[in-house]
C-alpha cells in the first residue's frame, strides 16, 4: 500500500450556517476506483455506498475493513484513510461538512472513528437525501446553504445511533426554522404580511424572527423578499408581461422600492436583467459543473 498522504481540500463556502455547514457533495460512479495512497480531509465526510463493496484502510486500521453494499460511513478532519471497491462496480455518494453539530458527535462519540461505519439505515430515505443534496449544489437557488443544512442535520439525526433532534436545543431551533421557511414559501405570492404568515402556534413572531435570525442570518422578511426577486428573475427569462407586472404580482407593490431591492440582491436593474437574457438566451444552462 502507499504510504503517502494526499491532502484535500474543500474551499469553504462564502457563507457558513451555523451547526452545519455542506461544503461539498457529490457522487462517482466508477469501476476502477483508485485504492491506493492516504488522503487527508480538514473537514468531515460522509460517503454512502449504493452499489457494490469495498475496503477501508487507514493507520488506526492497517488490516482492510469491509464497506458492505448499502452501508454509510464517516471520514475524519486529520485522519489519513484509503478506501474504495473490491471487484466490481462502484457507485458512491459523499458529502463533506463541518461545524458544530459534527464536532459535538464526535465529542460525545456519537460518531466514532473506530466505529464509523453504519449498516442499519434506511437506505431509500440516505440515497434520497444524497441525491437532494446534489441537486441543490448544481441548481444553487437562493437558500440552497441554508436547505443543504437542514438536509444534511436530519440525515445525521436519522443515521446517528443514540441521538434525537428532541435531545438537542439546537435541533428544535432547526425544526421551527424549516417550519418557517416552508410557511414563507408557500405565502410566496400573497398579500399576507409576514407575522400573519408565521402564526406558528405557542411562539411570538419576534421570537421567531430572531431564531430564524440567528441561524439563516436573514430576517423573515428579508427571507422572503429574496425567494421573490428569484420568482422575478425566473418570470422576466421567460414571461412576456411587464417589469411592473411581473413585480406586483410577486408581491412588490411599490415599484421603487421593488428596483431598490432586486438591485440590491442581483447587482443590476430589472431592465439590465431582463435584457441580458434576451441577448443571451442560453447564458442560464452554461454553469454545467458540480461541485
Amino acid at each position: 500500500m502507499n504510504t503517502d498522504n494526499t491532502e484535500r481540500v474543500f474551499p469553504l463556502p462564502s457563507k457558513m450556517m451555523p451547526g452545519v455547514t455542506v461544503i461539498g457533495t457529490g457522487k462517482i460512479i466508477h469501476d476502477d476506483f483508485n485504492i491506493t495512497g492516504m488522503r487527508i480531509l480538514r473537514s468531515y465526510a460522509a460517503v454512502f455506498i449504493a452499489k457494490g463493496s469495498g475496503q477501508y484502510t487507514s493507520p488506526q486500521h492497517p488490516q482492510a475493513v469491509d464497506l458492505p453494499e448499502g452501508s454509510l460511513f464517516f471520514l475524519f478532519p486529520g485522519s489519513p484513510h484509503c478506501y474504495g471497491p473490491v471487484g466490481g462496480g462502484w457507485t458512491q455518494y459523499w458529502a463533506v461538512f463541518t461545524g458544530e453539530i459534527a464536532e459535538m458527535f464526535e465529542s460525545q462519540k456519537l460518531i466514532d472513528r473506530n466505529s464509523f461505519i453504519l449498516e442499519n439505515i434506511r437506505r431509500w430515505d440516505v440515497k434520497s437525501t444524497f441525491e437532494e443534496l446534489i441537486k441543490l449544489s448544481e441548481r444553487k437557488p437562493i437558500d440552497y446553504q441554508i436547505q443543504m443544512s437542514v438536509l444534511m442535520y436530519r440525515m445525521l439525526l436519522s443515521v446517528v445511533p443514540g441521538v434525537s433532534e428532541g435531545g438537542h436545543s439546537f435541533g428544535a431551533k432547526e425544526q421551527l426554522v424549516e417550519e418557517v421557511r416552508t410557511r414563507l414559501q408557500e405565502n410566496l405570492l400573497t398579500r399576507r404580511s409576514v407575522p400573519e404568515i408565521l402564526n406558528i402556534g405557542g411562539y411570538s413572531y419576534n421570537y421567531l424572527r430572531a431564531v430564524f435570525k440567528e441561524v439563516t442570518s436573514f430576517s423573515p422578511v428579508q427571507y422572503l423578499n429574496r425567494m421573490r426577486i428569484e420568482y422575478v428573475c425566473e418570470q422576466l427569462s421567460y414571461s412576456s408581461q411587464s417589469i411592473k407586472e411581473i413585480a406586483y404580482n410577486a408581491g412588490f407593490d411599490d415599484p421603487q422600492y421593488f428596483s431598490r431591492m432586486f438591485k440590491k440582491t442581483t447587482g443590476i436593474t430589472p431592465g439590465q436583467y431582463r435584457r441580458s437574457i434576451l441577448i443571451y438566451p442560453d447564458a442560464s444552462m452554461s454553469d454545467e459543473g458540480s461541485v
